[in-house]
């Protein structure tokens, strides 16, 4: 992403959750909803991402296993579904 900590440090927010509140850090990015072929379908808006500290035992999805996962945040028949990492 090119982030650079020391000019532009994370702040802690409060995340809620069921079964409590927790601090997390936060940044705020610039991102841009585009179709399949790169094409802006929004303009440009900041948005808040809390940062997650890997530790290398994480599952990453990928293909059948995002789309399974993803499933029941789309609408029936949508044709496209758009994710901004």
């Amino acid at each position: 992403m090119g982030w650079q900590p020391a000019l532009f440090p994370a702040q802690l927010v409060e995340i809620s959750s069921v079964d409590a509140v927790t601090s997390q850090e936060a940044i705020y990015v610039l991102a841009q909803a585009c179709d399949y072929n790169g094409s802006p379908l929004t303009g440009w808006f900041a948005e808040q991402v809390v940062l997650q500290h890997f530790t290398e035992v994480e599952v990453w999805l990928s293909g059948s296993s995002v789309r399974n996962q993803l499933y029941i945040g789309t609408a029936p028949g949508l044709l496209n579904l758009y994710v901004v990492c």
